[in-house]
């Protein structure tokens, strides 16, 4: 009965050893692939910006009219170069009626507060209006 137990406590050990050492191997040979895996990392990044770059040029075209000639490209561009100074004059409209609209909300803020400072001391009778 020892003997037995002896022997199958031998060929556990065994397997506990084949075990490990297919477990080392492994881990080897996984460490080797993703190292393997990390030489193609670059070549996957490139495809990436490759592919970023080919989506804002159809982007582009898609933006852009189909120019014939060079006459027609120049009058889109003087077309655009004065939508662009509207765009400024807009803007400069707009922040001229901001900057008022801004002093104004000044004026009635320091207003609000004189009134308020006013209606405290009224409340406290250190004031008392006629």
């Amino acid at each position: 009965m020892a003997a037995l137990f002896g022997l199958l406590a031998f060929i556990l050990a065994a397997l506990l050893g084949l075990a490990v050492a297919f477990y080392f191997q492994a881990k080897g040979e996984a460490q080797t692939a993703r190292q393997d895996l990390a030489r193609y990392q670059g070549i996957a990044d490139l495809e990436k910006y490759k592919a970023e770059l080919e989506n804002r040029l159809r982007n582009a075209r898609v933006l852009l009219p189909k120019f014939e000639t060079l006459a027609e490209m120049e009058q889109h561009k003087a077309q655009l170069a004065k939508t662009l100074e509207e765009f400024k004059q807009a803007s400069a409209e707009r922040q001229g009626s901001i900057s008022a609209q801004e002093s104004t909300l000044a004026r009635l803020t320091a207003q609000t507060q004189a009134v308020e400072e006013t209606l405290e001391m009224q409340s406290f009778g250190f004031y008392r209006p006629k």
